[in-house]
């Protein structure tokens, strides 16, 4: 593990960012049922992208660039040093990345683990609807700033809905219009 690694590591335990679906507690729970929602943070120097095609999502799944100027927001969890392997199979075709996190609420910088695709040839895709609506819906209820809520829901996307390979209650009965 690397010394920048090291940073996102405290004893048993580590700060997880998350930026897409694991925004929503349902679905971080799902693999990873000891991460505890921590708070609101920000990164800067990153920006949201969309990219390839995902069997489990019918569309493309995000990722963070570096990108000046720019900054996003997620949750911040910590996860459990035991579920090390399950986010990062979880997190399949996405490599390990440490960033500094800013807590919203408190100022203080975190160093958290993210993930970031790892193709090389990523082509820039659409997400599916039901994708954008679970990142979307996780953004809301934790109350990250309208206006990144606003950006999220005026992110394009191709209209999927069915057949999205990730038991969710929230997509049970979901009508998009």
């Amino acid at each position: 593990m690397s010394d920048i690694e090291d940073k996102a590591v405290k004893g048993d335990v580590f700060y997880y960012f998350a930026y897409g679906s694991n925004m929503l507690d349902e679905r971080m729970l799902l693999m990873n049922k000891t991460a505890k929602y921590f708070g609101n943070g920000e990164l800067l120097g990153y920006k949201l992208a969309f990219y390839d095609h995902s069997e489990t999502w019918h569309g493309a799944t995000a990722s963070i660039e570096e990108s000046p100027n720019t900054k996003i927001y997620g949750c911040i969890y910590v996860v459990s040093r035991k579920e090390e392997g399950i986010l990062d199979q979880q997190e399949k075709g996405y490599h390990r990345i440490t960033v500094p996190i800013r807590n919203i609420k408190t100022k203080e910088v975190l160093y958290c683990r993210s993930y970031q695709l790892s193709n090389p040839n990523k082509k820039e895709n659409l997400p599916s609807s039901a994708y954008k609506f679970v990142f979307t819906t996780g953004a809301i209820k934790h109350k990250l700033p309208d206006k990144y809520i606003d950006y999220l829901l005026d992110i394009r996307d191709n209209g999927e809905l069915d057949k999205i390979n990730v038991p969710l209650k929230c997509l049970i009965d979901v009508q998009f219009p």
